[in-house]
């Protein structure tokens, strides 16, 4: 990934949760990098007018990679019987959400994952937007949590 593609994403990532208020305490984009990005896939989507929505794939090889265990976030114990990978930091531009970009990008790095041998896509997300996730096909396994800033999150699960 270029250096320009990769401000890009920290970008929208920042502009994109301030808008909606997760990770309160962060005030530079430059920090909205962690350390699940540098073995993670990053996947995109622009138009005419440039970079749309972005998500990461984190294959979840043992378990300290997986970015919901490290948080703390309640994953099922049975989880661990397949293999699976997570999605996680997606974002998109205000003026595309509810374009299909965003559900376009999710099929596509669901179709990635499991040519890579997932059998399970672990997601986060706030209640508000279960509806969008139940659509592509994940469905609810947690109650909900406080995570990023943000109460009533719910861990999502597709299974690939």
């Amino acid at each position: 990934m270029h250096e320009n593609e990769w401000a890009e994403i920290l970008r929208l990532r920042f502009s994109a949760f301030r808008g909606v208020g997760k990770f309160p305490n962060i005030h530079a984009q430059r920090d909205m990098q962690d350390r699940f990005d540098l073995f993670s896939t990053h996947f995109v989507s622009r138009d005419d007018a440039g970079l749309v929505c972005a998500v990461r794939l984190v294959p979840v090889l043992e378990q300290s990679q997986s970015e919901n265990l490290a948080n703390g976030f309640p994953v099922p114990h049975w989880l661990a019987e397949g293999t699976f990978m997570e999605a996680s930091r997606g974002c998109s531009e205000p003026r595309c959400r509810g374009t299909g970009h965003f559900s376009n990008l999710m099929q596509f790095l669901a179709e990635h994952a499991r040519t890579r041998g997932a059998t399970r896509l672990l997601a986060n997300c706030h209640a508000e937007y279960l509806s969008i996730y139940r659509r592509l096909g994940f469905r609810t396994v947690s109650e909900g949590f406080h995570a990023y800033g943000k109460d009533d999150c719910r861990l999502i699960l597709w299974e690939l």
